[in-house]
């Protein structure tokens, strides 16, 4: 039997409530969790946000998913689809089958996260035309202070600045917390990062590809749990990124 990835995604906290008017008479408005779990195994609609995940992870996981208003993630490929590229970071309408997990029995291998069955896909009509599919995932903009956090947050971006911290974490020979400092002197801690990966690059400039979620906030510090992350050399374009 194979086992299950626990990957769990968005589960935001508290929700929309249950009396918005839907936007569709035929068919339930999907917004956060709390509807993901009202309507599982139903058609519903969406307006969200399309997500690829950037940087691979284990066993070549790399997400396509739609982003309800509350951050919960709704996977549908485990893998980039290109034909939908011109879709990424952009917002959309679809229809589909929304599922608490993937609706697959324990000897499949899965992820145990939201998923959606697409049915139909469009832009929001407040976004402008694709034009030309693109044939690679969009570049990611750059994050340099801390202004630029609140517009990014919970998207994958780029963060440059200094890496002037690596420490072992207490009882870890493989495990570090990092200090990266932005140009504006605004302080990151990254928790539970590669240190031999890390480590090459202490006391220079680089560049970290992440969700730019923080988990919290401790004077005026802002503290990431590393996750899926890619460091580079530098200010580097596509640092991580999957071409």
């Amino acid at each position: 039997m194979l086992a299950a990835l626990f990957f769990l995604l968005g589960n935001g906290a508290g929700c929309c409530g249950v009396n918005g008017k839907e936007k569709s008479p035929q068919l339930p408005e999907c917004r956060c969790f709390d509807d993901v779990v009202r309507y599982n195994g139903m058609t519903v609609s969406i307006d969200g946000w399309y997500e690829v995940e950037p940087v691979p992870g284990g066993k070549r996981l790399q997400a396509a998913s739609i982003v309800l208003a509350d951050g919960t993630r709704l996977i549908h490929s485990y893998r980039p689809v290109k034909e939908l590229f011109c879709f990424i970071n952009r917002r959309i309408t679809v229809t589909g089958v929304v599922t608490v997990d993937s609706g697959q029995g324990p000897e499949v291998q899965q992820v145990m996260a939201p998923h959606i069955g697409i049915d139909t896909i469009s832009l929001h009509p407040d976004e402008e035309p694709c034009g030309e599919t693109p044939v690679r995932i969009p570049d990611l903009p750059f994050i340099e202070k801390k202004a630029d956090i609140g517009k990014w947050h919970d998207r994958w971006v780029h963060v440059y600045g200094r890496l002037s911290g690596l420490d072992l974490r207490p009882h870890e020979s493989l495990w570090a917390n990092a200090t990266l400092l932005l140009h504006d002197g605004t302080t990151l801690c990254f928790e539970w990062v590669s240190f031999s990966r890390w480590s090459p690059f202490v006391d220079s400039d680089v560049t970290v590809t992440l969700l730019l979620k923080p988990e919290r906030e401790e004077k005026g510090a802002l503290y990431f749990r590393a996750g899926r992350t890619a460091v580079c050399s530098g200010k580097t374009a596509r640092c991580g990124m999957n071409d």
